[in-house]
């Protein structure tokens, strides 16, 4: 009898550890995309949405450990907002940049003893840098237009910040560096592109 009632609590023990060994909960992340805003109808006979960075997966780059793809979501903009309206020419859209760097904050930048006590100094310094090219191709390979776009967001962190703080941080330098490319390209295609728009 004493076998069988130590064997729950031994189940109840094990069961115990293991629950300690669960990770933490990762926080999800929305898709970011672009299909809500009006479209911009080009005078070509197809969009060609090419993603030409690779993410590099050694340090100091750090964009595959995004909750989102940097690279991914500026192709996404392309799908969303580039619509062939016909014609002979075709339009590409180019993914050149999506990469994300960490540095290392010394203790003399990161804040040290002068540092606030109640604030940890920021012990990471994190920056995104996405650019873009949409060009017009004619059927012989001769580029007619070019519009080009660049945008850098940078964040820095404390030591003391968890998985989840860091992945909502790149979510929003990624959100944010897609809003200003949007903008960026809102203004310059209708100047660049004004005979190819329809």
């Amino acid at each position: 009898m004493r076998i069988g009632l130590r064997l729950p609590a031994a189940l109840l023990i094990a069961g115990l550890l293991a629950a300690c060994d669960t990770p933490p909960s990762r926080e999800p992340f929305a898709k970011l995309t672009y299909a809500y805003l009006p479209p911009f109808r080009l005078a070509v006979g197809r969009i060609e949405v090419v993603e030409s960075y690779r993410p590099i997966n050694t340090p100091p780059h750090v964009e595959l450990e995004f909750p989102v793809s940097p690279t991914q979501t500026a192709a996404q903009w392309g799908h969303d907002r580039l619509q062939a309206a016909g014609g002979a020419d075709r339009a590409v859209y180019t993914v050149l940049r999506g990469d994300a760097l960490e540095t290392r904050l010394p203790a003399s930048e990161s804040g040290g003893l002068l540092g606030s006590f109640d604030t940890p100094p920021p012990a990471e310094r994190y920056d995104l840098t996405i650019a873009v090219r949409l060009q017009i191709v004619e059927p012989g390979g001769r580029v007619a237009a070019t519009v080009d776009g660049t945008v850098s967001r940078s964040r820095t962190v404390g030591d003391d910040a968890t998985l989840n703080d860091r992945e909502r941080g790149w979510f929003e330098m990624t959100e944010r560096a897609m809003k200003d490319l949007n903008d960026q390209l809102e203004k310059s295609i209708p100047v660049y592109l004004h005979n190819y728009l329809r």
